[in-house]
């Protein structure tokens, strides 16, 4: 599951590139490469800051509960940004929102893999956070 986990979370992160060149192709969104970019480094940055706060509500409702307020603000976030019509919405809905759901569901995978596995943790984890790469 964790592997699942990462394999579409961080797939869809990582592939923004392919989505950055649309960005800049985009003549109706009047944006520069520069403020393009902006749009991932802030997903990026909503994963890693969020991932913190994630874990306290862990502790409150759980793992399963976490990660699927996580998807659903992923679902959220990308379904809003292909109906975006200026730059900056998408720094709300694919930096912001989608974000967010990266970090709930991120955090909370590797928190309860380390939970389950004490034995066998680094071989749990290593085929865990393989799923990165396969996305």
């Amino acid at each position: 599951a964790v592997f699942t986990t990462h394999l579409l979370c961080l797939g869809t992160q990582y592939s923004f590139s392919i989505l950055f060149n649309a960005l800049i192709a985009d003549t109706t969104l009047q944006g520069d490469s520069a403020a393009a970019s902006a749009v991932g480094s802030i997903s990026a940055a909503m994963m890693l800051a969020g991932s913190y706060p994630a874990g306290y509500l862990v502790k409150a409702f759980g793992v399963r509960s976490v990660m699927q307020v996580g998807s659903l603000l992923i679902l959220l976030g990308l379904l809003l940004s292909a109906q975006v019509t200026h730059l900056w919405m998408l720094y709300i809905t694919n930096g912001l929102i989608t974000g967010v759901g990266y970090a709930l569901c991120w955090a909370p995978a590797m928190t309860g893999l380390s939970r389950y596995f004490t034995s066998n943790r680094a071989l749990a984890t290593g085929f865990a956070v393989a799923g990165s790469g396969f996305g």
